[in-house]
């Protein structure tokens, strides 16, 4: 009882009675009432360090958005892995150092988080195993620096991975949408430059090339897919007032699953459905995702600031990732999926430094057969 007694501090009434003046002095009299932290102060006050300390090490912020399972850790994963397996992109990453001092354990296992995605989830991927969700507790930054020969430079970049179940609409609830996170929101609202926002929507949440019965519920999936975004873009208009230089990209993931559908009423290549127009993804998102599309168009920012694109991390079924090295056209397809965001981020960093820039060197020309169809859409899209 006398523990207890200690943490709820109980007293008996005879000990209010008497306590009773004393406290009535204390709260009457002029000096300050203690502030008392909560949790999501703590997580605020995380954020907001956070912040000032990637604009102080000059990192450019990419945070990716996106209900469960919606591939948003797959992006960042088939990103940093495709650097490492395309020599001819002439590209570097290097994990950066803490932001945040290692003394307080919460940075600590943010930090080991990061880590363990930047080496051993990324050479899991390239070996074949693509990546889980993301269930950590807290969400973290992976810092990286990435170098580009053809640019001359290294440019610091920190991606926010998070779990997706923060951002599923609350249906019970009289607020509907997703609150962000204390410390999240604390980020957005404090970093003083500009942001990469990246809207993540998957085009099926069911198992692509896989021989079981779909899924009847896929539907509702996207449904709250399509609302987690929605109330993430409402978030970001109420608290982001530096909106100048952030950049926003809509992104259809799970591409490859395009394929799927339409080889059921066209004779199409693999490698040509994924090299589909803008017309077609926001035609796609049209049907499946209007809500989202809607509110994406709405952003109170200038149009170049928009983008809507679509992505393969590459041809999974589950977790186990199909090899396509046998098959040059459909391998470059993919990574061109993987260039042209990375053409993106790449240009909204430079652009905070000085001038955009182009983080990779021209084609080569023995491939210009397939990078004719690439670099067109580069081009005209990017």
């Amino acid at each position: 009882m006398s523990k207890i007694k200690d943490v709820f501090n109980v007293t008996s009434s005879n000990e209010q009675i008497e306590a009773m003046p004393d406290a009535v002095e204390r709260l009457t009299s002029d000096e300050p009432m203690p502030v008392v932290m909560t949790p999501r102060d703590g997580e605020a006050s995380t954020g907001a360090a956070i912040a000032a300390q990637l604009h102080a090490l000059k990192f450019h912020p990419v945070v990716v958005f996106g209900g469960p399972a919606s591939g948003k850790t797959s992006l960042v994963v088939s990103m940093l892995a495709a650097l490492r397996l395309e020599a001819e992109w002439g590209c570097g990453a290097t994990l950066c150092d803490p932001i945040l001092p290692l003394s307080d354990d919460r940075h600590k296992e943010q930090y080991n988080d990061a880590t363990r995605l930047f080496n051993k989830t990324v050479q899991e991927f390239i070996a074949g195993t693509g990546a889980g969700s993301t269930r950590g507790q807290q969400p973290f930054f992976v810092p990286v620096a990435i170098r580009s020969t053809a640019d001359n430079r290294t440019v610091k970049f920190a991606f926010l991975e998070s779990n997706g179940e923060w951002y599923k609409p609350k249906t019970g609830t009289d607020e509907f949408f997703a609150a962000l996170r204390a410390d999240t929101d604390a980020f957005i609202r404090n970093y003083e430059g500009g942001i990469s926002f990246i809207y993540v929507l998957p085009y099926t949440q069911n198992v692509i090339r896989s021989s079981f019965e779909k899924d009847a519920e896929d539907p509702e999936k996207l449904r709250e897919a399509g609302l987690a975004i929605v109330g993430m873009l409402d978030a970001y208009s109420r608290v982001r007032t530096n909106t100048r230089n952030d950049g926003h990209l809509l992104l259809v993931s799970k591409w490859d699953a395009h394929h799927e559908a339409k080889k059921s009423e066209e004779d199409i290549e693999l490698w040509e459905s994924l090299l589909e127009s803008d017309s077609d993804i926001e035609a796609f998102l049209a049907r499946t995702y209007p809500q989202a599309l809607a509110s994406f168009k709405g952003l109170a920012v200038d149009a170049e600031q928009r983008r809507i694109g679509s992505y393969c991390a590459g041809l999974m079924t589950a977790r186990t990732i199909q090899p396509v090295a046998a098959d040059p056209d459909t391998r470059y397809a993919i990574r061109w999926h993987q260039k042209k965001v990375w053409r993106w981020v790449w240009r909204n960093a430079t652009t905070q430094i000085d001038v955009a820039t182009d983080l990779f060197p021209p084609d080569p020309v023995e491939k210009k057969s397939i990078w004719q169809s690439i670099n067109s859409f580069l081009d005209r899209y990017f």
